[in-house]
């Protein structure tokens, strides 16, 4: 009798110190995932915040990165996305402040930037943004400037520019409003400057390109006001260079609406004009000037031309 219970003794105890073993190890694995800086903490986190960045929720990524405390023994790339994603928070917060200072600092630092992929790809959208605001800053000032200066179609054709871009950040938006004012009076305006533009063959838009025209004389010696609208036609499909333009527009941003033509001469060394042009929302016989470029589809580095000075001007 002893013996037995001796025996049932030993079973028991083997039974508690089973028990008690699995009840530790469940209260070890439940105080891991408890842990901050446990690595399998720092991985969950971590890959819900690559997550949000790639669906564009900055705010929500960060606020995961802040669930990871930083020690010595957290990972470098956990540690450089927290900081890198601050910086670009912030980037986009001075692109819709137009605060110039800031934003070309941290464009220059973040551009060094190549991993996460869902990072590289969002500061790419912020850059594309930048331009967005940059456009929308150079169409403003061209509003205001060309019709102080007398030129009604110019500036009707940098508000039709303006208007063009993507209104979704709240600095293209004011600028926009901003430069509302000037419509009415615009439109009024280029009634009477329209009685100067061209009334030859073609529609209005080639009739008044400045491509077309020193294109046209250099081929023919002939005036393209004199020219019949197959001849005009033939000049403006010669002008057309869907390559150029495409190429253009990723470079710059600058959006090709519908309804605008763009007429696309080649100036050698990779160096091409683009002249876009779009007739008046008020009036189908009235050509507005978009704009004139100049663009390297090499280096794609692009300039426009001001028309009061007649100097062409970086934009990208």
């Amino acid at each position: 009798m002893f013996k037995n219970n001796k025996w049932m003794l030993a079973v028991m105890i083997g039974l508690t110190t089973v028990t008690l073993g699995a009840c530790g190890n469940k209260n070890a694995q439940t105080n891991q995932g408890n842990d901050p800086s446990s690595a399998v903490y720092e991985k969950d986190h971590y890959e819900v915040a690559i997550d949000k960045i790639s669906a564009g929720k900055l705010k929500a990524a960060q606020k995961e990165l802040n669930e990871i405390e930083i020690t010595d023994q957290t990972p470098t790339k956990v540690t450089t996305l927290k900081n890198n994603l601050a910086e670009l928070i912030a980037l986009k917060a001075a692109i819709n402040n137009n605060d110039l200072p800031v934003i070309e600092p941290k464009l220059q630092q973040l551009a060094q930037v190549q991993t996460p992929k869902a990072f590289v790809k969002q500061y790419q959208l912020a850059k594309k943004d930048y331009q967005t605001v940059q456009l929308a800053n150079t169409y403003y000032t061209e509003v205001v400037k060309y019709y102080q200066a007398g030129k009604y179609l110019a500036a009707g054709g940098s508000l039709q520019s303006l208007d063009s871009l993507n209104s979704k950040l709240a600095m293209v938006t004011k600028l926009q409003n901003d430069a509302d004012q000037y419509s009415n009076r615009i439109a009024q305006k280029e009634y009477e400057a329209a009685r100067l533009q061209n009334k030859g063959a073609g529609d209005i838009n080639a009739q008044n390109s400045q491509i077309l025209k020193e294109q046209f004389a250099k081929q023919t010696g002939k005036n393209i006001a004199h020219a019949s609208e197959e001849e005009v036609a033939q000049a403006v499909k010669a002008l057309q260079n869907k390559r150029v333009l495409q190429a253009f527009t990723k470079a710059t941003n600058v959006p090709i609406e519908k309804g605008d033509q763009c007429f696309v001469q080649s100036l050698g060394n990779h160096q091409y004009q683009i002249e876009i042009r779009h007739t008046s929302d008020t009036n189908q016989q009235i050509s507005n000037l978009k704009g004139m470029y100049r663009f390297n589809t090499d280096t794609k580095v692009a300039q426009k031309l001001n028309i009061l000075t007649g100097e062409y001007q970086k934009i990208s």
